[in-house]
C-alpha cells in the first residue's frame, strides 16, 4: 500500500527537479504535503476543484484556466500574457487537488475547503490567500505574487 504513494512522490520529485514552474496534480493528501514541504520559499498554490463542475460550467472553467495560466511554464499554451507573470521567473508552482477524491480528504479538511473551485496561495510557507475562486481572484493573486518594480511616488511638495 505504501508503494503507490512512494511512486507518486518519486514522480513529483522528478517533475519538480526537471521543471521550475508548472502545474501538478495531487493523487493524495501526501502529495499535497510533499508539494508544500518542497516549495516553502517559492510561490506555491493549491487549487481545489470539482472536475465535473469545471468541465460543465464554462464560467468556472475559464476562471480556473486564468489562474492556472499564472503558473504555467514560459511557452506553454495557456500561460498568462500579463507582464507581471514574467516577474515570477518561472518560480511559481500550482498543485490541483480534486476536492471530491477521498484520497485528498486530509488536505481538504486542513484548508477548510467547503466549496469549489477554491484557491490557497502560499507565501513564505503560510497561506496568504484562501478563497473560493471568483471574478476578483486573479487580482488577489496578482497582489500577492506581482514582483514587478513599482514606480516611485513623486515626493510631495
Amino acid at each position: 500500500m505504501k508503494y503507490p504513494t512512494m511512486l507518486s512522490i518519486m514522480v513529483a520529485v522528478l517533475l519538480m527537479v526537471s521543471v521550475r514552474s508548472s502545474v501538478y496534480e495531487a493523487t493524495s493528501s501526501d502529495d499535497v504535503e510533499f508539494f508544500l514541504a518542497h516549495n516553502p520559499d517559492e510561490n506555491g498554490a493549491l487549487m481545489f476543484y470539482d472536475e465535473i463542475q469545471e468541465s460543465t460550467n464554462p464560467y468556472v472553467g475559464s476562471l480556473a484556466k486564468q489562474i492556472i495560466g499564472v503558473f504555467l511554464n514560459v511557452g506553454e499554451e495557456g500561460r498568462s500574457t500579463e507582464t507581471w507573470v514574467n516577474s515570477l521567473h518561472d518560480k511559481a508552482h500550482l498543485m490541483r487537488v480534486n476536492a471530491f477524491d477521498n484520497a485528498n480528504a486530509v488536505a481538504v479538511r486542513k484548508f477548510k475547503v467547503s466549496e469549489t473551485p477554491y484557491l490557497v496561495v502560499m507565501k513564505d510557507g503560510a497561506p496568504a490567500l484562501q478563497e473560493k475562486i471568483g471574478a476578483e481572484t486573479f487580482d488577489h493573486v496578482k497582489a500577492i505574487l506581482d514582483k514587478t518594480p513599482k514606480p516611485a511616488e513623486a515626493p510631495k511638495p
